[in-house]
């Protein structure tokens, strides 16, 4: 029963700081993904251009990036 509660509060623990990531990426980066080789791509909204995205060391043109404040 210990090992079942203690692996549930990992989850609960590893699923907020998912929430947490993403929701701080929104906050900061108006909360979109933009650009990548695909076909009709995800553009940002007026006031935003769409940059890579910090920390990546992925190809910005192939993978696309972030929408961040002009």
């Amino acid at each position: 029963m210990k090992k079942f509660l203690y692996i549930a509060a990992l989850i609960a623990v590893l699923a907020f700081g998912y929430w947490a990531y993403t929701k701080s990426l929104t906050v900061l980066t108006g909360g979109k993904r933009c650009g990548g080789n695909i076909q009709n791509a995800p553009t940002c909204d007026a006031g935003y251009h769409c940059a890579p995205e910090p920390g990546s060391n992925l190809p910005f043109g192939d993978v696309g990036g972030i929408c961040v404040p002009d």
